[in-house]
């Protein structure tokens, strides 16, 4: 089975989507299956296209035999054709098939538009085949009283008879409709589709007298207010035998607004398709990706174009199996809930949680949709409070937090852990005569943190039943819930023991010193090469100063070791050197490097420099 590259570099569906929607060119693309792979907004509306739409069934808009002629084009291997198709409203559409990258065909359509004004059409010719000669004047008597508009127009396209509800709907007496051409009654932008319109009738009238598709229009009363019609023109005779065209309108005005508003909602819906927080992804039976927005991409990486060729783990995420959905993803069905460990592009495993429901469309066709959210941080959450409350246990360390809508909310107690018994993790359970005198001071800096919701850091001792007197350390860390609402955590330690450890690390501390600073041996401390610290031992051995010795490399004050003698070690070395004195005197020493820490190669060397001049002399 192959696997799409989720590292590739070539646009993905979604980024291809929103290119191809930006523009108002009907921009269709299919597959080697020949399934419509992606329709741009212009491409459905236009001609009726729309994902995953199998090539038989494509553009449904188009009339013979102009989508004939299309679809042999989309099956011709490679070739680019051009052509011209017709709606049922009457627009003629440019039509180019040509073969896009990824061997993708591409269909390109836009409405031809007539210049407003345009010249005249052009006259029947003289054997133009003859009108069925039916009685136009008793159609009109009939119609005269219908609800609906009539409309006679004669060769020219005046207006030579209309009703009394076609007069109503311009809000215009008889003798400023009479005579007028029936462009004047449009709504401007309807006019240039009307234009085209009369070359359909004109087109039909050659034909036999066929009659004219379909048209939808929008008339215009006299105070601006617009209706939608539908009207089918027809070619009748008048007694005298003229050629004259006549036109009943239907009002189609609340199915325009209906359909607006299911095209708005449609778009509001896409937008929030592509807007959500949440990985969205739409498939239909046969695997194939329909829709999936930013989010999802981010997830899982680069979205495939069939399920059969995803990775194994994002079918399990979208409970692809084998060639089909789940058999639980039915359209009566309740939503399926899955979880799975998916790779995500950088290469982290993240858990993700996907709910999955089938649908069926108007024209029953199955589709599935998939909601993915990101849960590994829940379980990072989780684990920290699974570690954190470890931690609090073993430790003695007791948290509580403020909260400005709901004041101090519950807390963990400090654990039985090293001195933890007896105290509240809740700073306020500690009381002022609690303190020892000589902590108060850091007391008040505390209790002024918590009522500002400033930072903070105090060490105070205090008196404890039972327990004596104890030092706690409390940090106080301000920060912000959702929606900016303030917060305060106070942590709160027992450090009772690391005072007292720290009490002898400063005693061993200063015997230390004390130490380095009396002792006959010359001593440094280096780290990453360099002397750090050096006693006066050592400065009186290289004739320099203890400030002069601080920032030299080590091996600066040796001359250079004999190719049989290895090199000191980073951590512990032994062994005899050249030490070359500032007054240019060179005497032998001995050096011995140890390790401050035990593999930890960062906390630097100790070394111990001994004069062995004299001895190395006599020895010699």
């Amino acid at each position: 089975m192959s696997v799409l590259s989720r590292s590739s570099a070539a646009p993905t569906l979604t980024q291809l989507g929103a290119l191809l929607d930006s523009t108002d060119e009907g921009l269709v693309l299919f597959d080697a299956r020949r399934r419509v792979v992606h329709a741009n907004h212009a491409g459905t509306r236009l001609l009726g296209c729309e994902s995953g739409q199998a090539l038989e069934s494509t553009a449904p808009r188009l009339i013979e035999p102009s989508r004939a002629a299309l679809l042999a084009a989309l099956v011709a291997p490679g070739a680019s054709w051009q052509g011209t198709g017709l709606l049922p409203s009457g627009q003629s559409v440019d039509l180019r098939v040509s073969t896009a990258s990824g061997g993708l065909r591409m269909l390109r359509a836009h409405l031809l538009q007539l210049r407003v004004g345009a010249p005249v059409l052009a006259e029947l010719p003289a054997d133009a085949p003859p009108l069925n000669a039916s009685a136009t004047g008793e159609v009109v008597r009939l119609l005269w009283d219908a609800p609906q508009p009539l409309l006679v127009q004669d060769e020219q396209f005046r207006v030579v008879a209309a009703n009394r509800a076609f007069l109503l709907a311009v809000g215009l007496p008889v003798a400023q409709v009479l005579g007028r051409e029936a462009l004047d009654f449009l709504a401007p932008d309807d006019r240039a589709d009307a234009m085209l319109g009369r070359q359909l009738a004109l087109d039909a009238r050659r034909n036999a007298g066929a009659p004219a598709p379909w048209q939808e229009r929008r008339l215009r009363d006299d105070q601006g207010r617009e209706r939608w019609y539908r009207f089918k023109p027809r070619w009748v005779s008048a007694d005298d035998g003229q050629p004259l065209m006549l036109s009943v309108l239907l009002d189609i005005t609340s199915e325009r607004v209906a359909q607006d508003q299911v095209d708005r909602s449609v778009h509001e819906l896409e937008r929030w398709f592509d807007l959500s927080p949440v990985g969205m992804l739409v498939y239909d039976r046969a695997g194939l990706v329909l829709r999936s927005n930013a989010t999802f991409e981010a997830l899982v990486g680069r979205t495939p174009v069939m399920l059969q060729e995803a990775p194994t783990d994002l079918r399990q995420l979208l409970a692809w199996e084998g060639d089909a959905p789940h058999v639980d993803l039915r359209a009566e069905a309740p939503a399926l809930e899955v979880r799975a460990s998916v790779q995500g592009p950088d290469g982290r495993t993240l858990r993700l949680r996907s709910r999955l429901r089938a649908f069926r469309t108007q024209d029953g066709q199955l589709r599935v949709m998939a909601v993915v959210e990101d849960r590994s941080l829940e379980d990072e959450r989780d684990l920290a409070v699974l570690e954190i409350s470890a931690l609090m246990d073993t430790a003695g360390v007791g948290v509580a937090t403020y909260e400005a809508s709901r004041g101090w909310l519950p807390s963990r107690s400090l654990g039985s852990g090293r001195g933890g018994a007896g105290l509240q993790a809740s700073l306020q359970s500690i009381r002022r005569e609690q303190v020892e005198p000589g902590s108060l001071a850091e007391f008040e800096r505390l209790q002024r943190a918590l009522r500002q919701g400033e930072r903070a850091e105090v060490r105070y001792a205090v008196r404890v039943p039972d327990l004596g007197s104890r030092w706690l350390l409390t940090r106080v860390e301000p920060g912000e819930l959702a929606e900016g609402r303030p917060a305060l955590s106070v942590v709160t330690l027992d450090i009772t023991e690391l005072k007292t450890q720290q009490a002898e690390l400063e005693t061993l501390g200063r015997d230390r010193e004390l130490m380095f600073n009396l002792s006959d041996v010359g001593i440094a401390h280096v780290r990453q090469g360099r002397i750090e610290r050096a006693n006066e031992a050592l400065a009186q051995l290289t004739a320099r100063t203890s400030l002069e010795l601080v920032g030299l490399p080590l091996d600066d004050l040796f001359a250079p070791l004999p190719g049989s003698v290895p090199a000191p070690a980073h951590d512990d070395w032994r062994g005899e050197r050249q030490l070359l004195r500032a007054d240019g005197q060179a005497l032998w020493v001995q050096l011995t490097q140890r390790g401050v820490e035990a593999g930890r190669a960062e906390a630097g060397t100790i070394c111990s420099v001994v004069d062995i001049d004299e001895r190395r002399r006599a020895r010699e």
